[in-house]
Formats: structure tokens, sequence, C-alpha cells
């Protein structure tokens, strides 16, 4: 999953530069927009998923924590 996310993203951000380069600016700007807000779904999603990880960490190590005085 990683590695289409990756080709995908690398497909869109040298296409976009190469439109802006043979002077197809509209489209350059097109895809622009589309790898920016591709980029920005995925980080969010992984961001989501790391929260979520270190989360349950630290609430599962907490519940097999006992005190000294237990």
């Amino acid at each position: 999953m990683k590695k289409l996310l990756l080709i995908i993203l690398l497909t869109f951000l040298i296409s976009t530069i190469v439109s802006f380069l043979l002077g197809y600016w509209q489209i350059g700007i097109a895809l622009g927009g589309a790898f920016i807000w591709i980029l920005n779904q995925v980080s969010e999603h992984y961001s989501i998923k790391n929260t979520e990880y270190l989360y349950s960490r630290r609430t599962h190590t907490r519940k097999n924590y006992k005190k000294y005085g237990d």
C-alpha cells in the first residue's frame, strides 16, 4: 500500500513539474492541487494511525503496571 501511494505521489509531482516546464500551467496547477490534496490525506491518515498506536501502547502498559503500595 505504501509503495503504491509513493508511486502515485511521485507521478503527480513529476507530471506537475513537467507540465509547468512545457508551458501547460493550467494543467500543472490542477495536478499540483491534486498532489497537495492526496499528500494531505495520506499524512492525516498516517498521523491518526500513529496517534492510535501510541495511545494504545501507553494505556496497555498502564493496565499491567502495579503500584509499590499494592
